[in-house]
């Protein structure tokens, strides 16, 4: 137990007594996810063997809270993916540990053969975020974006070398820069995508009151037939008035990038008094 906390809080380099070089979420993420697989391999073995150890029992639905949270697999997902693009056009540049702060050295590399694997990579994020859908779209705009910008000073085709013309070479601290451009644009928090909210009413010109996760709609009075549009993504609450009519609500799950439609026959207040 004291081995797999210590995992999940402090650097792989060295133990440290108070938390002065904390890990980075993505990289807790990854852990929690190991460290899931092994205690439920531990209580698996317990229960075949009628045992129960509940501080066990109680880091795995600590575990599982984490992992079984959508918003936080959402930003998992988002991070994990950006990294492998990343790590992707790390490679075609030619940049590790060891090497991200020199420059080739003249004929090691060609120039055409490296911008054309690049922007193969490139496409190829392109066409993977439009699978993907949502924010992967915006992120791989901005690593391309990123890379458009500076094609011309990632090489330099005639460098001069001891006072001669050279074969081209990889600017390595511009390509790092292009990298952590690249970053600071992916790994940037991104507002939720807003949505929509339809609501139609028979008889229409109901008064509408909307409460949503923001607050209250604050603006002119407006009647059914009414599609209200950027509306933060939750749980709204829908509010229906018209005189002659019993007031009607209803709560609404209202999700990014969709419109939720709300369909309302009013009752009239003399069928309800005929009704008792």
């Amino acid at each position: 137990m004291h081995i797999a906390v210590d995992y999940l809080l402090y650097p792989v380099e060295k133990h440290v007594k108070w938390i002065s070089r904390p890990i980075s979420y993505i990289v807790q993420y990854y852990r929690i996810k190991e460290v899931s697989n092994l205690v439920s391999r531990l209580i698996r073995w317990n229960v075949s063997n009628y045992l129960v150890y509940k501080p066990l029992m109680e880091l795995n639905t600590c575990l599982k809270d984490v992992l079984n949270d959508s918003d936080v697999f959402q930003h998992y997902r988002i991070r994990d993916k950006t990294l492998e693009w990343l790590d992707e056009l790390r490679d075609n540049l030619r940049i590790s540990r060891k090497t991200n702060l020199k420059d080739s050295t003249p004929g090691d590399i060609d120039i055409e053969e490296v911008t054309r694997n690049i922007k193969a990579v490139l496409a190829g994020i392109c066409e993977e975020s439009r699978e993907l859908g949502g924010n992967f779209t915006q992120i791989a705009s901005a690593i391309n974006n990123a890379f458009e910008s500076h094609w011309e000073e990632l090489f330099v085709p005639d460098p001069i070398v001891n006072g001669k013309k050279s074969k081209p070479i990889l600017t390595a601290w511009i390509a790092v820069a292009v990298l952590l451009a690249c970053v600071s644009c992916s790994t940037a928090v991104l507002p939720p995508e807003d949505g929509a909210i339809s609501i139609t009413s028979e008889p229409s010109c109901a008064t509408i009151g909307l409460d949503t996760p923001a607050g209250p709609f604050v603006g002119p009075s407006v009647k059914t037939p009414y599609t209200f549009t950027k509306v933060e993504p939750g749980i709204c609450t829908i509010k229906l008035f018209l005189d002659g009519y019993q007031d009607w609500s209803t709560s609404v799950e209202v999700r990014a990038g969709e419109t939720s439609y709300v369909s309302v026959t009013m009752i009239s207040t003399s069928e309800t008094y005929r009704r008792k």
